[in-house]
């Protein structure tokens, strides 16, 4: 089993990092490993959590090296008042055992500046079906988990540079 946490302060502001993490449709944009993402309807036959408004499932296809895969995860998202907010995955389906993910994303004053900051908060863990999967995945695990959040705040960096073309 894979587990990876990390909490860091980003130069954006919660609402949009919150919008770039629950965006999973745009994931194969800025995920080199995301190959597509497509929101489906919860898998038949398993006892799951309740759903709320806030949940929905979305299966993503997967590839790193050699390593080709398919998931099913049950997503929860919920919004804070102040723009930021938590969202946790869980695997229900495919080539993972286990995967459990979650961000905490919450607005940060910083002394003397004027820009907006967030801390962000990052956990996953996982374990593939297969022990070749496994292996492979332990292997590769370290470098996409370190990367994961690099890839989220560049992310933001483009929409946000987006936005201020826009306007």
């Amino acid at each position: 089993m894979g587990a990876f946490s990390e909490t860091r302060q980003v130069n954006h502001p919660p609402a949009l990092l919150y919008r770039v993490v629950s965006d999973i449709a745009a994931y194969p944009l800025f995920l080199p490993w995301c190959k597509s993402a497509e929101q489906v309807p919860p898998p038949a036959g398993l006892a799951l959590a309740p759903a709320t408004a806030a949940t929905s499932f979305w299966q993503l296809h997967v590839g790193w090296g050699a390593f080709r895969g398919s998931y099913v995860s049950q997503v929860t998202a919920q919004a804070d008042p102040h723009g930021g907010g938590e969202i946790t995955a869980q695997a229900v389906a495919g080539a993972l055992r286990q995967l459990d993910s979650t961000w905490k994303i919450a607005g940060q004053e910083t002394p003397n500046s004027n820009a907006e900051t967030s801390l962000v908060e990052f956990s996953v863990t996982f374990s593939f079906r297969g022990l070749l999967m496994e292996r492979a995945a332990e292997a590769a695990f370290s470098v996409v988990a370190a990367r994961l959040a690099q890839a989220f705040a560049r992310r933001a960096e483009q929409l946000r540079l987006v936005k201020a073309l826009e306007e």
